[in-house]
């Protein structure tokens, strides 16, 4: 009976110093992501973005948006757009249409003209009400500029949107 008793203690000892444990690791993050300004409205991005600031009117995502993709896209960017249609499509029962011009309302994913500072893996990401744009520096700063819109996607009584903000993210090498 004493053995079974003592494994019991050290069970819930165990238990114990395994939740101040998950406690103490967890409490660096929560009181970072109170003080981030994408947080203070509700958004959590993993991981954070280098810069981030909120700016401008919220962009409305419904079936008459459009995304456009470069003409000279990669299957790796195109991957990363077929992503985000089949999402809408798929999850939230939005049609998003590909085309080659972009017009108010467009979400444009784009290789074009991103900064150095990015290199292969960043991004910038710029909304407002007239148009959703990520632009990268390489294959992989457009997919990751994509996962970041998936977690940046709100819904209200009026439907899904992307609040007004500017991001920019790059490797912390």
């Amino acid at each position: 009976m004493k053995k079974l008793l003592t494994r019991a203690g050290k069970c819930r000892i165990f238990a114990a110093s395994g939740l101040v444990f998950l406690l103490v690791l967890t409490m660096p993050v929560s009181s970072f992501s109170q003080q981030t300004v994408l947080a203070q409205q509700g958004i959590n991005l993993i991981p954070y973005p280098q810069q981030a600031h909120l700016a401008g009117a919220d962009f409305i995502i419904n079936s008459g948006s459009t995304l456009v993709l470069d003409k000279n896209a990669s299957l790796s960017d195109r991957f990363a757009a077929d992503q985000l249609v089949k999402y809408f499509q798929e999850e939230l029962d939005i049609l998003i249409r590909i085309v080659n011009t972009p017009r108010a309302g467009s979400m444009v994913l784009s290789r074009k003209g991103a900064d150095k500072k990015f290199g292969y893996q960043g991004y910038s990401l710029k909304v407002n009400d007239k148009r959703l744009t990520v632009t990268a520096g390489g294959e992989a700063g457009l997919f990751y500029g994509v996962q970041t819109l998936f977690q940046l996607l709100q819904k209200n009584t009026e439907g899904y949107f992307i609040k007004g903000m500017e991001i920019a993210d790059w490797p912390n090498v």
